[in-house]
């Protein structure tokens, strides 16, 4: 029942990449209903990293599937993402309070399945809205909760990314020297583990700090 929608959604949003034929293979593995639950599960969640931050519908309607069938197939992690992924498109839509809501959700599911993973990224997720709600205490104290997980899973990639979102935290409440050892912090890894797509986003954050500071030079030699 799912395939007109589908199809319809993932054509407009396959317009505007040039990966159209990932997604298309995306598909092709959520709509194999011999393939096992996991792997289609897997797939659909594929689709939706594809679409979300583009077209917020299709990502809706994706989400919501997820989590129909994670609930059908017992999937707790699986369930656990598409509430996850549904806060961050209902964020994005400028509705803070559900996303809230389903981030609650969604820690409650990372609990039950033990899965640290989610649950760092639940407490990120938190730590986003409630900056987009000028909520900044909160904000960084559910960044800190992230940082422990992501430090005990000893991820390096998501140690950076928390260490950064700390970063603009305190920014946020001008606090600019605590917000400048984050950024380094997680440029230092960064550097260290070769995460070279992480480096621009580095150098704009050093660079407004130093641009908020007057460093106008300092600013300069990091954009």
């Amino acid at each position: 029942m799912f395939r007109p929608l589908l199809l319809f959604l993932l054509l407009t949003t396959c317009a505007e990449f040039s990966y159209a034929q990932d997604k298309d293979n995306d598909l092709l593995v959520w709509e194999d209903l011999k393939a096992p639950d996991t792997l289609r599960l897997h797939a659909l969640d594929a689709l939706i990293l594809k679409s979300i931050g583009r077209n917020a519908d299709s990502a809706e309607v994706l989400s919501n599937m997820m989590i129909d069938f994670a609930r059908k197939t017992g999937s707790k992690n699986y369930e656990g993402n598409g509430l996850l992924w549904l806060a961050r498109v209902y964020n994005t839509q400028g509705r803070p309070m559900q996303s809230l809501d389903l981030l609650e959700l969604c820690k409650k599911k990372a609990l039950e399945a033990e899965d640290k993973q989610l649950l760092s990224e639940t407490y990120n997720a938190f730590g986003i809205v409630y900056n987009s709600m000028s909520n900044y205490s909160l904000s960084i104290e559910n960044y800190f909760k992230a940082l422990k997980l992501n430090e005990e899973l000893g991820k390096p990639f998501s140690i950076a990314k928390t260490y950064r979102n700390i970063g603009i935290g305190f920014v946020s409440i001008n606090d600019l020297e605590k917000a400048e050892e984050y950024y380094l912090k997680g440029l230092e890894i960064v550097k260290r583990e070769g995460l070279t797509d992480e480096l621009p986003g580095y150098y704009n954050s050093l660079g407004g700090l130093n641009r908020q500071r007057g460093l106008a030079d300092e600013a300069i030699g990091y954009f």
